[in-house]
């Protein structure tokens, strides 16, 4: 080969390389830039790109009335819904950048005819079960992903009392997954784990007494117990972060 040729055939290489390299960077520039558009979504509730308009975003939730005589609660309960949209655009951002094609979406922003394998409702506005779902790119329910999320008590012993209310044996009874603040999580596992070694040892002295009905009732509340434990899960965001949405949304965003 001669060397004109050899020139040539470097200056060739070269250039492939050059384009792989520009293709490589256009992708990741094309996904990070995806990942990002996800929290402009979760600002604005409409996705401009699809035509989506979600129930709630951020910026309409910053705008609901707070109680005057029960200012605290009223934020805590928006900023639960905060938490929600916040959830869906950090985990829809994460899987775009891994290149997953699996999304997740608020159940209120789905269609109500939306079902499991077994037939429960896994979609629809106030979905009595689950707040947040995995879906396909088809659009179907990926089974085991549905939960809800309780992003309760101003820290974690008595975002743990809340939790056991008997208020939320639905959820136990549904054996659904709850998410808590990622901050309350370690928390509230230590707390269930005392609760647990509590009533265990409540339960042995009530049958060394011979007061079967004290200890049956104990056994109740512990099965109650575990099952919380079980099904809890580490949220995305921290509680202050969740307020930070409801209260400052363009800053959170």
């Amino acid at each position: 080969m001669s060397k004109v040729d050899k020139n040539k055939e470097t200056e060739q290489i070269r250039t492939l390389q050059n384009i792989g390299v520009a293709g490589t960077q256009a992708e990741v520039v094309q996904r990070y830039g995806s990942a990002a558009k996800e929290h402009f979504v979760a600002y604005t509730g409409a996705d401009r790109e699809t035509g989506q308009v979600l129930k709630k975003g951020l910026e309409s939730i910053s705008k609901e009335k707070i109680s005057e005589t029960q200012q605290y609660q009223s934020i805590k309960a928006q900023a639960g819904y905060a938490a929600e949209v916040k959830t869906v655009a950090r985990e829809n951002a994460d899987k775009i950048i891994a290149g997953d094609k699996v999304r997740v979406s608020r159940t209120d922003d789905l269609p109500k005819g939306l079902t499991s394998s077994s037939g429960q409702s896994v979609g629809g506005v106030n979905n009595q079960l689950y707040d947040i779902i995995s879906v396909g790119e088809d659009g179907s329910y990926i089974e085991g992903t549905a939960r809800q999320l309780k992003y309760v008590g101003k820290d974690a012993s008595e975002c743990c009392d809340r939790l056991l209310q008997k208020k939320f044996d639905k959820y136990r009874d549904a054996d659904a997954s709850i998410e808590i603040p990622k901050d309350f999580y370690d928390g509230v596992r230590t707390e269930l784990d005392k609760r647990i070694e509590n009533l265990n040892d409540q339960i042995r002295r009530a049958e060394a007494k011979g007061n079967s009905e004290v200890a049956q009732r104990r056994r109740a509340q512990l099965e109650q117990v575990k099952k919380t434990k079980e099904n809890l899960k580490q949220g995305k965001l921290t509680s202050d972060e969740a307020i930070e949405a409801r209260l400052h949304p363009k800053l959170s965003t």
